[in-house]
């Protein structure tokens, strides 16, 4: 449970940056195919008092994404780790039972020069490398929670002052 919690923590805090880094086509930011994971389910997630058993991580992920529309499916995991899960999602027709992550946030850009699933498997590994650093992912999480604590326009002053203010 400790490496599913670690990797949707990095995740989280990773996929702004994935979603800059691929350029994701605009069919599929319209497309509800790869939606991102809301703020109000982040925040719990990041939270480092958050520390589910894997019936409650999952009970906590389908009650926030009640879709297999999101741009890191976990719901073919559940579904192979808890085959007895009463969740319909987890038995639906297009949720297949199987023991990995299912990405979807990536475009598959056969034409352009230089893209191949390597690019895209080395972004990945950014995910994989901070879930397994605790103290970065930790530190990570922290400022996450402290940032989106603060009301909109505080996080929008932080925003526009940030390019002025000295290094």
């Amino acid at each position: 449970m400790e490496y599913l919690l670690a990797m949707m923590r990095a995740y989280l805090l990773l996929a702004n940056w994935l979603r800059e880094e691929i350029k994701v086509d605009i069919t599929r930011e319209v497309l509800p195919h790869a939606n991102p994971f809301h703020k109000e389910y982040a925040l719990k997630v990041l939270d480092v008092r958050y520390q589910p058993d894997l019936d409650t991580f999952i009970d906590d992920y389908l009650h926030y994404n009640p879709t297999r529309n999101r741009e890191l499916d976990l719901l073919p995991l559940f579904a192979y780790l808890r085959p007895d899960h009463p969740h319909e999602l987890l038995h639906g027709e297009l949720t297949k039972p199987r023991p990995t992550f299912h990405y979807r946030l990536p475009n598959a850009q056969l034409s352009q020069p230089g893209w191949g699933s390597v690019v895209e498997w080395n972004r990945w590994v950014e995910v994989e490398k901070l879930a397994a650093d605790d103290q970065v992912l930790r530190a990570r999480c922290d400022e996450y929670i402290d940032e989106h604590s603060k009301p909109w326009w505080a996080r929008l002053k932080t925003k526009l002052l940030r390019p002025f203010s000295a290094s």
